[in-house]
This record gives structure tokens, sequence and C-alpha cells, in this order.
């Protein structure tokens, strides 16, 4: 019998690029595989990618993540460290339901952190190679 009840997937853009379209393929495997799994998926912003994603069955959660980019940080906008404090109970109260966590991309820094403080299975798709400080985000 399997044991992942609930499962929560998080991609930082709702797009049909490649890295889109990758993602919508996880989501159909892992509803395959889990066919009686609740699933979340959490997106950014509506847009096509969450309109083929409701084919899957999967509870779509539309919020404003914080994902790390670099133009924002140039610019020296900080805001996506303001939504980690201010987007707090939203964070507890999905993660404290969530027996699998897959993050898809290492720019999603607001999971990637608070993942850290719940006892789940997670699963960071790295399609990038961290260097510098963002190593030791992946570092346990």
């Amino acid at each position: 019998m399997n044991s992942l009840k609930r499962i929560t997937l998080v991609h930082p853009a709702n797009e049909l690029y490649g890295s889109d379209k990758m993602f919508l393929l996880i989501v159909e495997t892992v509803r395959k595989s889990y066919s009686d799994a609740i699933i979340n998926v959490v997106l950014p912003c509506e847009g096509p990618l969450s309109e083929l994603l409701q084919k899957f069955n999967v509870n779509l959660i539309i919020r404003p993540l914080g994902i790390l980019r670099k133009a924002e940080l140039k610019k020296l906008d900080f805001s996506v460290f303001t939504r980690l404090f201010t987007n707090r109970k939203f964070y507890h109260d999905l993660l404290k339901e969530t027996d699998l966590l897959y993050i898809n991309t290492a720019v999603v820094l607001d999971f990637i952190i608070y993942s850290r403080f719940y006892k789940l299975k997670k699963f960071i798709h790295i399609h990038e190679i961290p260097t510098g400080a963002s190593k030791t985000l992946f570092l346990h």
C-alpha cells in the first residue's frame, strides 16, 4: 500500500515553455502513480499551464511565490524575502498536510526554506547548478 496520500507540487511559472511542459508531464506521472492521492499544485499566477492541469484532478493553488530572480536582486528588490514572513500561515497550513513535496527548480526559495521545518519527503528538481552562497540551501 502506498503511504503518500497528500502530495504538493510547486512550479514557478504558468506558461507553456520547456520547463512548464516538463512540469505538466510530472503532474501527469504523479497522478497516474498515486491515483488516490490528494495532489496540490501551486503556481504563482493564472495562465495556460493552469488550464491544462485541470484535467489531472488536482487542487490548483494560485498564489504569489517567493521566487528568487536575478533581475529583482540586481534592482535590490527584496520583496521575495518579505513574502517569506507575510505568508507563514499559508506555508504552515499546506506543508503540515503534505507527505511529499516536489519543487520544480531551485528558484522557489520560499518552499525550499519552509520545507526544512517539516517532516516530509521532498524532492527539489535542480535544473541549474547552485554555486556560491546558494549552495548552502541544499546542504544538510
